[in-house]
């Protein structure tokens, strides 16, 4: 998992705090290994609080079918 976020969105600290919430967040999600999974988090993520960046993961996941079983995949080693 990685994540990108641009000078655009605020300053270091203001950045920082949003990777944190999304690692966070991520952390506590069941993900399916095998799979490359980049975050780019935009100006809105500045002004988001956690339950909203949750909620927002959440439904990414849901929608890109990612919380399925039958989408997991063995990591290439």
């Amino acid at each position: 998992v990685g994540f990108s976020v641009s000078k655009r969105v605020g300053n270091a600290v203001t950045r920082n705090k949003i990777k944190r919430k999304l690692r966070e967040i991520i952390r506590n999600e069941d993900l399916p290994g095998g799979w490359d999974i980049v975050f780019i988090a935009r100006k809105k993520c500045s002004i988001s609080n956690y339950m909203t960046l949750s909620h927002s993961v959440k439904s990414l996941f849901s929608l890109a079918k990612l919380n399925d079983p039958q989408n997991y995949k063995e990591p290439n080693a």
